[in-house]
């Protein structure tokens, strides 16, 4: 609770991604996952240059079953992150929980490949 305080105090100033993300596993940890994922999908509005906050969230999507709902937020953020192993790692999880275990498979390739610019994702 202090801690839940602290970091809306914070937002009350502005959308910090920070305190964001930190609310976001304070509500983790508390079990409210739909606050967790409103202080999320603000974290990856407020600075969609981040990972984190995006990597959270499809981790939550996909936790929720929520599949298509993950792809479609990594497909819009594939041009910030196509450089990033993770993103593909992230990728394959998401596909391997929809059951798409061809998709996964690919997106686990790219992952152990160099990074170089990867043209698109299903």
């Amino acid at each position: 609770p202090r801690a839940e305080a602290h970091y809306r105090e914070q937002l009350a100033l502005e959308e910090d991604p920070a305190a964001l993300m930190n609310l976001a596993i304070i509500y983790e940890n508390q079990g409210d996952t739909t606050r967790a994922r409103h202080a999320l999908e603000s974290a990856a509005t407020a600075a969609p240059w981040l990972y984190e906050p995006l990597h959270r969230l499809v981790a939550l999507y996909r936790q929720q079953g929520q599949f298509e709902r993950a792809l479609t937020l990594m497909r819009k953020r594939s041009e910030l992150f196509a450089e990033r192993a993770t993103f593909y790692i992230d990728l394959e999880k998401i596909y391997r929980a929809s059951g798409d275990i061809d998709a996964a498979q690919a997106a686990r390739q790219r992952a152990q490949q160099p990074m170089q610019h990867h043209s698109s994702i299903r």
